[in-house]
C-alpha cells in the first residue's frame, strides 16, 4: 500500500500543475487499497478498526472513528469557536498526575510568590508589636505612666501567646493555613487601629491585646503554610529567611519611626502607630486578593483517605515540651535586651530616641545574616538526624 502511495503522488502533482497534491485523497485512495476497494461499493464492512489514519466512505461513518485535522484547519476551527491554549489548561491539568502539579507548583514560583507575601506580613506584624520599643520615651509621658507599667504593655503579646499556642494547631487543622492567616493579619489590623487611637493607657492595653493575637499565631501558621507549598527538600530557604521575621520588623519600625516622630512632642507617637497599620491593612487586602490554596499539598503525602493528626498527640511528646522549654529561656533573655536597651539609652546614656533605635538595629542585622544563611545550611544538610 505504501509503495502504491508513493507511486501515486508524482502522477498526483503533475496533474495539479506542481502544486501540493491533496494528500487526504491520496490517503483515501491508499485506505481503499488497503480495504481491498471500496466497501460502499461491495457493501461489506472494513474490519479495521484503525482510528489513526484515513478509511473507507462507509467505514467513516463507524463509531470511535475521527478524522484527522492538520495544523491549518486546527487554527481555523480554534478561531471560530474562540478557543484557545489558554482554554484547554484547565482540562489539561486535570489530567495531571499528583507529581506533575506538585512539580508545576514549585517550577511556576507560585510557592514562592505566596511565601513572600507571607514574609512580608510577618514583618509589619513584628513591626507593630516592636513599634512600642521604638517609641517609648515619646509614649511614657504622653499617657502619664512608669518604665514598669510601659513593660507590663509590651509583655501583653507574650500573655496572648502564651494561651493560643494551644489552640492555635486546631484553628488551623479546622480553616487552613489562607483563612487562617487572614484572621490573623484581621486581628493585626484591629489591634493597630485601637493603638493608633489609644490617648490613655486602658485603651492601648485594649489594643495591644488584639495585637498579641496576630503576633502569637503568625508564627505557628506561616510554617505550616510553606509545608504545603513546598517539599521537604526546599523548606530550608523560606524557613530561614521567615526564621528572622522578628529582627527585621524590629529593624524596620526602628529604622523608619524616626521620620515620623519629634522628640519636642510625645503625643507624635501615634504618627507612627497609624503608619505600621496603614502598612498592615495594605498587605491584608494583599492576602485576601493575591493568595490562592494550593491545588496539592504537601502535607497530603499520606493520601487524602489517611487519619488526621490529633493535636493531643502533640502534648505527649516530650520533644515538643523540650524544644517550648529551650526557646523561651532563649526568647527570655533576647526580649529583656531588645524591649529596654533604647529606654536604658535614652534614659541612661543621654542619647535621643532615633539614636537609640539605630543602635539597636547592629544586632538586628546581625540576627537577620545568622538566620537566613541557616537556611542554605538547612538545605544543604539532607538528614533529619543532621539537622
Amino acid at each position: 500500500v505504501i509503495g502504491k502511495f508513493r507511486e501515486e503522488v508524482p502522477a498526483v502533482r503533475r496533474a495539479a500543475g506542481g502544486k501540493r497534491p491533496d494528500v487526504p485523497a491520496l490517503r483515501g485512495r491508499a485506505a481503499r487499497a488497503r480495504h481491498g476497494g471500496s466497501s460502499q461499493r461491495s457493501g461489506q464492512a472494513c474490519s479495521s478498526r484503525s482510528t489513526r489514519g484515513p478509511r473507507c466512505a462507509k467505514c467513516a461513518e463507524g463509531p470511535g472513528y475521527a478524522r484527522p485535522v492538520d495544523a491549518r484547519t486546527r487554527g481555523a476551527q480554534g478561531s471560530a469557536t474562540g478557543t484557545s491554549k489558554a482554554a484547554l489548561r484547565p482540562e489539561r491539568r486535570k489530567g495531571m498526575s499528583e507529581e506533575a502539579k506538585k512539580a508545576e507548583i514549585n517550577q511556576t514560583g507560585r510557592a514562592w510568590a505566596v511565601a513572600t507575601i507571607a514574609i512580608i506580613a510577618s514583618i509589619l506584624i513584628s513591626a507593630n508589636s516592636n513599634k512600642l520599643p521604638a517609641t517609648m520615651s515619646l509614649v511614657i509621658p504622653a499617657l502619664g505612666i512608669d518604665t514598669g507599667t510601659a513593660g507590663n504593655i509590651m509583655s501583653l503579646n507574650g500573655y496572648v501567646g502564651f494561651v493560643l499556642a494551644f489552640v492555635a494547631a486546631s484553628i488551623i487543622m479546622k480553616f487552613g493555613t489562607k483563612k487562617s492567616t487572614l484572621m490573623v493579619l484581621g486581628c493585626a489590623v484591629i489591634g493597630a487601629v485601637i493603638s493608633a487611637f489609644a490617648t490613655d493607657y486602658i485603651v492601648l492595653v485594649v489594643g495591644r491585646l488584639i495585637e498579641g493575637v496576630g503576633y502569637a499565631c503568625i508564627g505557628t501558621v506561616v510554617p505550616v503554610l510553606f509545608s504545603e507549598w513546598f517539599p521537604p527538600s526546599k523548606r530550608g530557604v523560606p524557613m530561614g529567611i521567615f526564621s528572622v521575621w522578628v529582627p527585621l520588623g524590629s529593624m524596620f519600625v526602628m529604622g523608619t519611626s524616626g521620620f515620623f516622630f519629634t522628640e519636642a512632642d510625645p503625643t507624635s507617637y501615634h504618627a507612627v502607630f497609624w503608619f505600621v497599620a496603614a502598612l498592615l491593612a495594605v498587605i491584608t487586602v494583599v492576602w485576601a486578593v493575591a493568595v490562592r490554596n494550593p491545588e496539592v499539598s504537601y502535607l497530603d503525602q499520606s493520601g487524602p483517605n489517611a487519619e488526621k493528626p490529633k493535636v493531643s498527640e502533640g502534648f505527649k511528646s516530650l520533644s515538643c515540651w523540650v524544644a517550648m522549654v529551650a526557646f523561651a529561656a532563649f526568647a527570655l533573655g533576647t526580649a529583656c535586651v531588645m524591649n529596654f536597651e533604647t529606654l536604658y539609652m535614652v534614659q541612661t546614656m543621654g542619647m535621643d530616641q532615633a539614636s537609640a533605635n539605630g543602635m539597636l538595629n547592629v544586632a538586628n542585622i546581625a540576627v537577620v545574616v545568622g538566620g537566613i544563611g541557616i537556611g542554605f545550611v538547612m538545605n544543604a544538610v539532607k538528614s533529619n538526624k543532621g539537622r
